[in-house]
């Protein structure tokens, strides 16, 4: 069932306040999980992959904006995030990806995905062994979103969701 752009819009505002106001509170060695990519993967596995990466794009826009960071380095990472998770669409199963262990299969590499890009952008040029880096923050990060969007899952495990 495609859900249209209004309610991952109205989604989305609402998990980047609580993304930049009450997560940092919860982060574990500086890694916090991202709840915007949790919302991104979950609508682009109800709705494919054009609107997973078109989605991305602008959910990534709109956080560099709003965030201030390097114009562009979200919304890039974001993009091929959601393009990620769309390559897992398939709207036979979306039901049973949603309700098993496998959302949070496509969430963890989606994540990984956007970490890796992330890193890759915003150290480039930096001294330092990258590898190291990519594997320690990619992977770290990408676990404590899956973590987090584990609750999905957990807490609504028959409930249709929009």
């Amino acid at each position: 069932m495609k859900t249209g752009w209004f309610y991952p819009l109205l989604i989305f505002f609402p998990l980047l306040l609580i993304q930049i106001v009450v997560i940092p509170l919860i982060s574990l060695d500086g890694f916090v999980p991202n709840l915007p990519l949790i919302a991104l993967v979950f609508f682009t596995l109800k709705n494919g992959r054009l609107f997973g990466a078109v989605s991305g794009f602008v959910y990534g826009l709109l956080i560099d904006l709003i965030i201030g960071s390097l114009i562009g380095s979200t919304m890039f990472s974001f993009t091929a995030a959601g393009f990620t998770a769309g390559l897992f669409f398939n709207e036979n199963k979306i039901e049973n990806y949603l309700r098993s262990y496998v959302f949070i299969l496509i969430l963890f590499l989606s994540s990984l995905v956007h970490e890796v890009l992330i890193f890759v952008i915003l150290s480039f040029g930096a001294e330092g062994d990258a590898f190291t880096g990519i594997i320690r923050q990619s992977i770290y990060a990408s676990l404590y979103t899956s973590l987090i969007g584990s609750a999905v899952i957990i807490l609504f495990p028959g409930r249709k969701f929009f």
